[in-house]
């Protein structure tokens, strides 16, 4: 539902939060899908995503700790590391 909010929906409907960002060196962006945050609460994704020495580390230690977090849901995640 909240990806329908930036996207919007067949019928047209549009209601977006969206912001623009400038990214900078040193940033670290994870898109996922709920399932992550079923299994896993945010501080520990924020743990994991700044331990993590690169993108696709830090995006198997997320889906690891959701599956280990008892999520039951599609679990899907694309991190991006900002460098200089």
């Amino acid at each position: 539902n909240v990806l329908y909010r930036y996207l919007g929906t067949k019928d047209g409907s549009r209601g977006t939060d969206a912001k623009a960002i400038r990214p900078v060196p040193g940033d670290r962006f994870l898109l996922c899908s709920d399932g992550v945050t079923d299994g896993c609460d945010p501080p520990a994704i924020g743990r994991l995503l700044g331990a993590a020495a690169d993108p696709q580390a830090a995006a198997e230690s997320i889906v690891r700790a959701a599956q280990e977090g008892g999520s039951r849901d599609n679990i899907t995640c694309l991190v991006v590391f900002v460098e200089g």
